[in-house]
């Protein structure tokens, strides 16, 4: 899409996007960052303001992926699954290359309970950043809700391998094990996963 803006639009699209950002950045669990709680009433508000600047930033800009990133980050925090997921697959389909935005979707996915399309974010993740063993992890766990166990169980293989030290993947492979000698229940959502 080529947008023809006025210089007074692009100020405005900048200004709104910043201001969302500026709230965003410390509210949304972010990879390198320890998980936050649900949020309170307050960090709500300040959420919902959020969500109004990136709104208004895509009226603007309507391809903004990283707006409807961001506003997928917030349905997140606030525990909206559904939401955040269409917002990620929104970004998805004008970013194809971000291995962020599809990770996303794909935990959104698992905690959605739908497998299939977790398995296809993952996918898409791991093809976009084959290094990263977190998202090999997460491509096992998927594959896991799927009811594809030997898959899973290869694939938290090669995220052990990819990783080295990684206790994550390391532990992603002993809960794939353990569902495969039925110690413990298949998961039939990301929550279920102990």
């Amino acid at each position: 899409m080529n947008l023809e803006l006025t210089d007074e639009q692009i100020a405005l699209h900048d200004r709104l996007y910043s201001e969302g950002w500026k709230i965003l950045d410390k509210q949304i669990l972010l990879h390198d960052r320890p998980p936050l709680g649900k949020p309170g009433w307050f960090v709500q508000r300040k959420l919902t303001k959020a969500i109004a600047f990136l709104e208004q930033t895509l009226q603007i800009n309507p391809v903004n992926w990283a707006s409807m990133w961001g506003l997928g980050k917030i349905h997140q925090r606030m525990r909206d699954d559904s939401t955040a997921l269409e917002w990620f697959i929104k970004a998805h389909q004008i970013e194809r290359t971000n291995a962020d935005v599809v990770r996303e979707a794909a935990l959104c996915a698992m905690n959605l309970g739908r497998s299939k399309e977790a398995v296809e974010f993952a996918t898409a993740a791991v093809q976009l950043k084959s290094e990263d063993s977190g998202l090999a992890a997460n491509l096992a766990l998927a594959l896991l809700l799927d009811h594809r166990p030997e898959e899973a169980k290869q694939m938290a293989i090669e995220a052990v391998e990819v990783s080295g030290d990684d206790i994550v993947s390391k532990n992603v492979l002993q809960y794939v094990n353990d569902v495969i000698s039925g110690r413990k229940p298949f998961p039939i959502t990301f929550k279920d996963i102990s």
